[in-house]
């Protein structure tokens, strides 16, 4: 598995609470060519995991990434990862889904899986630096907002079993 060097941490990885859906809401649409309506997101997150990346300062406590992932049975499934524009490349995604892993270890999930559009070359090659491998396209999965259509790149990652007598 290829390593990433991941930044400081200096978001605050914490589920989603009721008051912060509209502003994840927002990031959702600003990060997803055909977004979900209002109501689907608000569906999904109620039936899914969500966690989110906060900023850590005194003066500006806002969320800056979201994930949105299922669990079904020993598998998960990863609905959603976005990041504010201009936070991007700051370790924000990459922290979510170390957060997402513990979860999943503690869940005993053995793989988990995503989507992501194949002409999106810096998310595969994100994807594929922290583990995650592809094993399938799906022809024309995506609808783009413009009519057009685009193929998905299928990933899956293993999950190694949480380490019980770990501490953190």
């Amino acid at each position: 598995m290829a390593s990433h060097s991941v930044k400081p941490h200096r978001y605050l990885i914490t589920p989603l609470l009721h008051d912060d859906i509209a502003d994840a809401y927002a990031i959702f649409e600003q990060t997803h060519d055909n977004p979900w309506s209002l109501a689907s997101f608000q569906e999904s997150v109620a039936t899914s995991h969500c966690l989110i990346a906060k900023t850590r300062g005194i003066n500006d406590i806002s969320i800056k990434g979201i994930m949105l992932f299922q669990i079904t049975f020993d598998q998960a499934d990863v609905l959603f990862i976005g990041v504010v524009q201009n936070n991007r490349r700051s370790g924000i995604a990459t922290q979510l889904i170390q957060a997402a892993i513990h979860t999943l270890q503690e869940h005993g999930v053995a793989s988990v899986f995503l989507e992501v559009d194949k002409s999106n070359s810096a998310a595969s090659a994100f994807y594929e630096n922290i583990g995650f491998q592809c094993i399938n396209i799906r022809k024309n999965y995506y609808q783009k907002s413009n009519g057009s259509q685009s193929d998905a790149l299928i990933m899956r990652r293993g999950i190694s079993p949480a380490n019980t007598d770990d501490n953190d």
